[in-house]
C-alpha cells in the first residue's frame, strides 16, 4: 500500500510541548496552499504511478484551514495521481476548529477519518500545555462528530508535569464514552527547541519520572484491552478492524509514501526526502518549480534497521525468515535469547513480538538487534 501525507504547516498556537514544524503567522496560507498543490503536479510520479490507499492531513493544524483550500488539496492529488476507490482520508483538527458545519464539510468533501487533537480532560494541564481549546469545546466537538464520522481518533497525552494517575484514569473514562474507533497515547517527551525544553533546562518545569510514565504505559495498555481495544503499535490502540491504515504504512518498510509541504518526509523504497522545515523557503523553492529538499539514499544497512525497529513497535513484530531471505541478516541469538528470557519479548512462530513491558525498552532492544 502507499500513502500521502500532506503537511498543512499553521497552528492557532504554539503548544509548548510541541517540536513539529508550523508557523502561527497565517498570511500565507492561500500561498503555501498553492504551492502544496504545485508539488502535487511535480512529484506525482515518485511513487512510480502505483495505486495510493491513504492520504493522510497532519500538521500544524490542518483543520485550521478552509475546507475549499483542503478540497483543492484533494482533488489535485486525485488529478494527479492513481487513487484508490477504498482510500482511507485523515484530517488532524483541533476541537474549537470543529462546529458542525465544518465537520459536515469536511465528510462532504470525502474525509471519511478524523483525529481529534484532545490531550487531556483537566482544565489546568489543558492551560499548562497551552492548548488553545477549553472542556467546552471538546466536549461539544466529540458529541457532534460522533453522529457525522463512523471512524475516528482521540489523542491523549500523559506523563504530563503535575498529572496524577487519578488524571490519567479520568482522561481515559472520558475518552470511551465517546467510543472512538482509535485512541493514540503519548507519553510526553521534552522535544528540543520548545517551551517546555527552555522551562526544563531553567527548573522552571519538573518532569514526571520514569517509572510514572512506564506504569501509565502499561495501566493505559490493561485499561483500554479490557474496554475492547487492541494494542496494534506502541502509542495506538483500536477497534477490531479500525487500524490506521496511513500510520501502519510508515511500520512497513514494503509500503511508500509521498510527502507533501515544508518538513514532509517521503520514502520510495530506495531513498528517503526530507523538505525543508520553513514556510517562506519552501514556497520561494515551490514557486520555481524546485523541490526544496534533502534526500538520503538508503543502504541495506540502513533499511533492515528500519524493519527491525519499526516492526518491533506493532503487534506483528519482526519476522526472522524475512530478514534472512530478503536481507542475509540473522539476529543475534544471545540477545534474541536473553530479552525472550526476561520476558521482554516472546517468539510466534517466525516472528519476534515484544511484550508491552518490552515496548517500554523498544529503542534499546532494536539497538541490540541491529547490523
Amino acid at each position: 500500500m502507499n500513502g500521502v501525507y500532506v503537511h498543512i504547516p499553521f497552528c492557532r498556537q504554539s503548544c509548548f510541548y510541541c517540536g513539529f514544524h508550523f508557523s502561527v503567522s497565517l498570511g500565507d496560507v492561500e500561498s503555501v496552499v498553492e504551492c502544496l498543490c504545485r508539488e502535487i503536479r511535480v512529484r506525482k510520479h515518485y511513487l512510480n504511478d502505483e495505486q495510493i490507499n491513504t492520504i493522510y492531513f497532519g500538521g500544524g493544524t490542518p483543520s485550521i484551514i478552509e475546507t475549499r483550500q483542503i478540497y483543492k488539496i484533494l482533488q489535485t492529488i486525485r488529478d494527479n495521481l492513481i487513487v484508490s476507490d477504498n482510500v482511507e482520508i485523515t484530517l488532524e483538527t483541533n476541537p474549537n476548529d470543529l462546529v458542525k458545519q465544518k465537520i459536515q464539510e469536511l465528510h462532504d468533501i470525502g474525509i471519511n477519518r478524523l483525529s481529534i487533537g484532545i490531550q487531556t480532560f483537566n482544565p489546568k494541564l489543558l492551560k499548562l500545555l497551552n492548548r488553545c481549546d477549553d472542556i467546552k469545546h471538546i466536549y461539544s466537538c466529540l458529541n457532534d462528530v460522533y453522529p457525522i464520522f463512523k471512524n475516528y481518533n482521540i489523542d491523549i497525552i500523559y506523563a504530563i508535569p503535575g498529572q496524577t494517575h487519578n488524571d490519567i484514569i479520568y482522561d481515559l473514562e472520558q475518552v470511551i464514552k465517546f467510543k472512538p474507533t482509535h485512541i493514540s497515547a503519548y507519553s510526553l517527551t521534552i522535544e528540543p527547541q520548545t517551551i517546555f525544553e527552555i522551562w526544563n533546562k531553567r527548573g522552571i518545569l519538573k518532569p514526571k519520572e520514569d517509572n510514572f510514565a512506564s506504569d501509565a504505559f502499561l495501566f493505559i495498555d490493561d485499561f483500554l484491552n479490557q474496554n475492547g481495544y487492541k494494542h496494534y503499535e506502541i502509542s495506538n490502540y483500536c477497534l477490531e478492524g479500525f487500524e490506521s491504515v496511513h500510520n501502519s504504512n510508515y511500520w512497513n518498510i514494503e509500503n511508500k509514501y509521498l510527502g507533501i509541504g515544508p518538513s514532509a518526509h517521503s520514502y520510495n523504497g530506495e531513498s528517503r526526502q526530507y523538505n525543508v522545515s520553513n514556510n517562506s523557503l519552501y514556497v520561494k523553492s515551490i514557486k520555481n518549480n524546485k523541490i526544496p529538499a534533502t534526500v538520503e539514499t538508503l543502504t541495506k544497512k540502513n533499511v533492515v534497521n528500519e524493519y527491525i525497529m519499526l516492526g518491533l513497535r506493532t503487534n506483528k513484530g519482526i519476522n526472522v525468515n524475512y530478514i534472512q531471505n530478503k536481507f542475509g541478516y540473522t539476529l543475534p541469538n544471545e540477545y534474541v535469547n536473553l530479552f525472550t528470557k526476561l520476558k521482554l519479548m516472546e517468539r510466534k512462530e517466525n516472528n519476534i513480538i515484544l511484550t508491552p513491558k518490552g515496548m517500554l525498552l523498544a529503542d534499546k532492544i532494536s539497538e541490540k538487534l541491529f547490523i
